[in-house]
């Protein structure tokens, strides 16, 4: 049964959403191109954000999320889409979007693991599909809104495994995006991210926080974007590390002793 959600949690999560929106629209100007023909909102995360200890990261939300009959409506208020966002797992509105099913498969999270997951994206906006984009003014895009991605990062006070999957735009892996735009943000990637290390497979990773913070990383050089035969063979690559990741992200000092 999913647990209740506190007063503080929508309206942190309300007052992040009405601040990520308002910057995310007055600077769409800049990435026109790549804006898609259906209405959509900027979506900073997926799941109970203060609550989760597994973290996985993606390029950008999909445009398809916003489909006809998925509960999208117009003109919603900040509160509604935290709401929404916030419940995204938990079974009781529209099911999660069937590009989630990648990492469900393989990793099998129990309905209370679900609780201590969120998903959040390097860029909050819904675009074009990537393949149709124009690759510099994607990265460009990614650049922009990264400080939205580390903001969200810093919301999950719980985390304890960072997995980021794919590439943005086709030329540059999710963590070598986090690796050189964290910096600025007060955050850093150990041991230093090889572009050649991730091509199909998983690596270990160390991400410091600002507060100097230790979060475990394990990073897939593939996602659930892949298509046919690639999306087996990631999905089997993740089954291959389920309870390493199971393990980091889930257990309690009782597990480990």
């Amino acid at each position: 049964m999913t647990s209740k959600l506190s007063r503080f949690e929508v309206l942190a999560a309300t007052e992040f959403i009405a601040h990520v929106e308002a910057q995310v629209e007055a600077s769409w100007h800049r990435f026109a191109d790549l804006r898609p023909p259906e209405p959509t909102y900027s979506i900073p995360f997926f799941g109970r954000i203060d609550r989760a200890t597994l973290v996985t990261v993606g390029a950008n939300p999909s445009s398809k999320e916003f489909a006809k009959g998925r509960g999208w409506r117009p003109n919603m208020s900040p509160q509604e889409i935290a709401d929404r966002l916030l419940n995204y797992f938990a079974g009781n509105c529209t099911p999660y979007h069937p590009w989630f099913s990648g990492w469900f498969r393989p990793l099998g999270l129990a309905p209370e693991q679900l609780e201590e997951y969120v998903h959040l994206d390097l860029s909050p906006r819904a675009t074009r599909s990537m393949s149709s984009c124009n690759p510099d003014t994607f990265l460009d895009m990614v650049r922009v809104d990264i400080e939205y991605f580390f903001e969200a990062l810093s919301r999950c006070r719980s985390v304890k495994l960072l997995v980021p999957a794919g590439s943005a735009s086709n030329r540059k892996y999710v963590l070598e995006a986090i690796a050189e735009s964290g910096p600025s943000f007060g955050w850093r990637v150990l041991p230093r991210v090889r572009r050649n290390e991730l091509a199909g497979c998983a690596r270990h990773y160390c991400l410091q926080s600002p507060d100097g913070t230790a979060i475990n990383v394990i990073a897939f050089g593939s996602s659930p974007s892949a298509r046919n035969a690639a999306r087996v063979e990631f999905e089997s690559l993740v089954r291959s590390k389920v309870q390493e990741i199971k393990r980091l992200a889930f257990a309690t000092e009782d597990d480990t002793q």
